[in-house]
């Protein structure tokens, strides 16, 4: 393997959000796309200096996606925007990110617009959804928002979907050139329309209903309001001795139903010899349904995979589990609302296996400390390791 084969990934500690940084490099090619952007001190104090590097070596972000509306994955993006806007220190070729303008055509209700802006206006006062997880605060008025910036610096947004919707309905395999492309596994029209289902009722409790208008209020306050939607609370833990993995298989599966994560943006990431399966917060079901469509039949061995909603057992299916599997699994998560969870990870281990898995964390947590057991690791083969040794960063 030389140079000119590798994948740098990076997962950036980002609290209990996402933010990562993945270099493809290819006979003589290299592509840099950042996904998420966690929240503003992840920005100034881990990605910053990094893109500022890039930079310095001629390199630009060849594609920034936003997986989703989520304060813990969305909140960093404006300071960057916001400052890469004034100084422009790192060229975007393209942004994938879903937001009002391109879920507006799957609904149609007239609105009357001296009506329309003063509740939009209440909404984008109330600001985001920060849960105080960061130093860097957000100021809450109309154009601060990631679309609003995307807007203002003019960059490509969602060319590779013809400006609509990131959707598996718009486009099958995207090629960032002929050697890096990506499979789009989620969304798909299904959980778009169940965001924009959740946007009109929203605001239906403002006795407001909304037609597709091209008005950057819309953006702002639909933004700034899917922060507060609430994801399935979590279940109790079960009350039982955990003598083996084994006894933390049997708890119920039962699906995240979050709408702004049904929306979040998962792929597959593909170079010559290589792939990635990075799942954003999405849910299983809708990863199963795209995981048919790129092979029909057999499990998928992935060089990685990153897990979705931070090893949330809500997100990980015992289908998707019999479609995936990979030496080398990474988990974005710094402990909070119990993430991840013992129950992914245990199911995730006991699989049989003629390879050994090795769990990355980019934290310390509870859960991943409790798998650090040098009896389980033995018996049940794979290893515990923390990104912080590596500077965050694994090649493949």
């Amino acid at each position: 393997m030389t140079d000119f084969e590798t994948i740098n990934f990076r997962a950036f500690p980002a609290l209990n959000g996402d933010c990562l940084l993945i270099t493809c490099k290819s006979q003589g090619q290299q592509k840099n796309i950042l996904i998420d952007c966690g929240y503003p001190d992840t920005y100034r104090e881990h990605l910053l200096p990094e893109l500022r590097k890039v930079s310095w070596r001629g390199g630009q972000i060849d594609l920034f996606i936003v997986t989703h509306i989520d304060a813990d994955h969305l909140m960093g993006a404006i300071p960057f925007l916001k400052d890469n806007n004034i100084e422009q220190f790192i060229g975007i070729e393209q942004v994938w990110h879903n937001t009002f303008r391109h879920i507006q055509p799957l609904i149609g209700i007239n609105a009357n617009a001296a009506v329309k802006q003063p509740v939009l206006q209440a909404l984008i006062q109330r600001g985001y959804h920060t849960e105080k997880q960061t130093s860097g605060e957000i100021s809450a008025h109309q154009g601060t928002t990631v679309g609003a910036l995307i807007l203002k610096n003019n960059y490509q947004w969602n060319t590779d979907f013809q400006g609509k919707a990131v959707s598996t309905d718009n486009g099958g395999a995207i090629y960032l050139s002929d050697q890096v492309s990506i499979f789009l596994l989620s969304p798909g029209p299904s959980e778009l329309i169940g965001l924009a289902r959740f946007w009109q009722q929203e605001l239906k409790k403002y006795d407001l209903n909304i037609s597709p208008a091209d008005d950057q209020y819309f953006d702002d306050a639909f933004e700034m309001m899917l922060t507060w939607e609430k994801n399935m609370p979590k279940q109790p833990k079960p009350i039982y001795a955990v003598t083996t993995p084994e006894a933390l298989l049997n708890k119920p599966f039962k699906e995240d139903t979050g709408v702004t994560n049904g929306s979040s943006i998962g792929f597959i990431l593909e170079m010559p010899g290589k792939n990635l399966l990075l799942l954003g917060d999405a849910h299983p079901a809708v990863i199963e349904r795209g995981l048919i469509k790129y092979q029909p039949e057999g499990t998928i061995v992935f060089d990685l995979i990153k897990l979705a909603h931070h090893g949330s057992y809500n997100n990980i299916s015992l289908g998707l589990l019999q479609r995936t599997d990979s030496s080398i699994y990474v988990f974005s998560a710094n402990g909070k609302h119990g993430h991840p969870d013992k129950e992914t990870i245990a199911h995730i281990v006991c699989r049989k296996a003629d390879f050994l898995r090795t769990l990355y964390f980019n934290y310390q947590t509870e859960s991943s400390e409790f798998f650090n057991r040098e009896d389980w690791k033995r018996a049940y083969h794979y290893e515990i390791a923390y990104l912080s040794v590596t500077d965050y960063t694994l090649t493949l």
